[in-house]
């Protein structure tokens, strides 16, 4: 009876020290609220994500070969000049003009000998080589609106990437603390059992929930871990020494450096599909319309004796297609086909965006009423935890009563994690879908 008062009067002791402890868990654990210097931000992950990315790289070079095939068209409206020379022996009269490769003067059947000119040659009126540039123009703006496309499929992988690797390592501290919380009450199980006021048996209980505990933890650090070096792949960063900062840490705040955006890459880069689909059509179109084109040549010729002397020629001609096989009509009805296709995907993208944003709109709403909640059940089962454990070490209650609080303690803090990043994922994905940047 001595030794047991005497025990007793020991754990009262432990349990007073062990609740002065409790009381400054919050004050221990606050500083993990503060992203260390060794932490990833988000804005670090999102610039070196779409600094690095082969897939917007691609985009740019075909936004580049976009607009080079531009300057190759409107180089057409400018006049051609030519500077030719030809000299010639043998019989030389109509019957054996110069070769075709030459325009002007060369080419008159008067010239007999020696001869150059300058030639210039313009098309003035061309309206399809007008729609031609159109076009072009119109899948530069396309190759543009196809790098947001990428801009923002990057940033939503590394937003993604970058929550998920915080939550694995929220829950691996969660389950971390349990296992931790597990050991202790399995130490003073132990005590319990040597002196002969605990069946072994009763002990297994919390030994198991530690061991449990564990393993969830381990289990978690390996899929962290993985995460990780997905995110350094992604990223181009070295993923030794890489953290990212718990979701206790991270707030909608961190979501403010993605600039809000006015409209969804995937409407812009449709509506620019359809543009382009446009001004192809104009430009099959167009070349049913006459064109006025005008040439000059002067120089000098070695001519008969009776051939005349002018040294100048010029004249202005027209070009009216007629008859083209029905090439023109067939390529408009191709044209047409792919306005209408063109049309008809930018309605089921904007079909998409609208579900998606639906989607996103329903988690974030969920989330909002969910974590406080949850915020204030894991006050609860914290207090239910330190109740349960002190009255196990004055005796009053069972290992088994303390192995169901811990359940609840991890079951709670980690859905409250599971909301805090399923929230933060949710406005993050919204924001890009709808246009969002991040500013370099």
């Amino acid at each position: 009876m001595r030794v047991r008062i005497i025990l007793g009067l020991l754990f009262l002791t432990w349990t007073g020290a062990a609740l002065a402890a409790e009381k400054t868990t919050a004050k221990e654990t606050a500083p993990q609220a503060v992203a260390t210097a060794g932490e990833l931000t988000l804005d670090k992950i999102l610039s070196s994500a779409e600094e690095v990315n082969p897939g917007i790289k691609f985009s740019q070079a075909m936004e580049k070969k976009a607009e080079a095939s531009a300057s190759v068209v409107s180089s057409f409206d400018y006049p051609n000049l030519d500077l030719s020379a030809s000299d010639s022996i043998g019989l030389s009269t109509p019957y054996y003009p110069t070769p075709f490769a030459y325009d002007g003067l060369l080419n008159s059947s008067y010239r007999r000998w020696a001869g150059a000119d300058l030639v210039i040659r313009w098309n003035i009126l061309d309206v399809s080589r007008w729609h031609d540039l159109d076009q072009h123009h119109e899948k530069i703006h396309s190759a543009e609106e196809n790098i947001r496309v990428k801009r923002l499929e990057i940033y939503q992988q590394a937003l993604q990437l970058y929550l998920q690797a915080s939550l694995l390592r929220g829950q691996r501290e969660v389950w971390g603390d349990i296992a931790d919380k597990s050991k202790e009450i399995l130490k003073v199980a132990s005590g319990f059992v040597h002196t002969g006021e605990y069946n072994e048996d009763k002990m297994l209980v919390i030994k198991i929930e530690k061991e449990e505990a564990e393993t969830e933890r381990d289990s978690f650090e390996e899929k962290y871990r993985k995460t990780l070096r997905k995110l350094a792949l992604l990223t181009g960063l070295d993923d030794k020494g890489m953290e990212c900062p718990l979701p206790s840490a991270l707030d909608e705040g961190i979501l403010r450096v993605i600039q809000e955006g006015s409209s969804s890459p995937y409407l812009t880069f449709a509506q620019s599909e359809i543009k382009a689909a446009r001004a192809t059509y104009d430009k099959s179109s167009a070349e049913r319309l006459p064109k006025l084109f005008v040439m000059g040549s002067v120089g000098a010729l070695e001519g008969l004796p009776l051939a005349p002397q002018d040294d100048y020629s010029a004249w202005v001609g027209i070009n009216l297609p007629l008859f083209d096989g029905y090439r023109i009509g067939s390529e408009e009805k191709e044209r047409k086909a792919e306005i209408n296709e063109k049309e008809e995907r930018l309605k089921d993208a904007q079909l998409d965006v609208d579900e998606l944003n639906t989607q996103y709109d329903e988690k974030i709403n969920v989330a909002h009423i969910r974590i406080p909640l949850l915020e204030q059940e894991s006050k609860d089962a914290n207090r239910s935890f330190v109740v349960a454990r002190q009255r196990f070490l004055s005796y009053r209650e069972t290992v088994v009563i303390v192995r169901e609080s811990l359940r609840d303690l991890s079951f709670i803090e980690t859905q409250v994690n599971d909301s805090k990043i399923e929230l933060l994922t949710a406005l993050g994905l919204k924001s890009f879908l709808n246009g969002g940047t991040v500013p370099k």
